[in-house]
């Protein structure tokens, strides 16, 4: 699972790299941009759930099917990070 979480984020990091987020403010890219080029495990699960916001108001609100593909990588790392999170207080 986390080889795949790792491979959503640095696809979503070169998505944010090719494209402009016009509807996005500069700060929202600049968090966004941060968020992605971190490794996945240096990851908090409230800035992936703040992403996701981020993510789903771009699909949502501005109709950018980019928003869809932020939205859906973010989910599935937070899930990585949860199922971490609790295999870790299991041991």
């Amino acid at each position: 699972m986390r080889e795949e979480a790792e491979y959503l984020s640095r696809r979503i990091e070169v998505l944010l790299k090719i494209y402009t987020l016009n509807p996005l403010t500069k700060e929202e890219i600049k968090f966004l941009r941060k968020f992605f080029s971190k490794r996945i495990d240096k990851i908090s699960i409230e800035d992936a759930e703040k992403v996701y916001e981020i993510g789903k108001g771009l699909f949502v609100e501005d109709f950018d099917d980019r928003g869809f593909l932020i939205a859906m990588a973010v989910i599935y790392i937070r899930g990585y990070l949860v199922s971490k999170r609790i295999k870790e207080k299991k041991k």
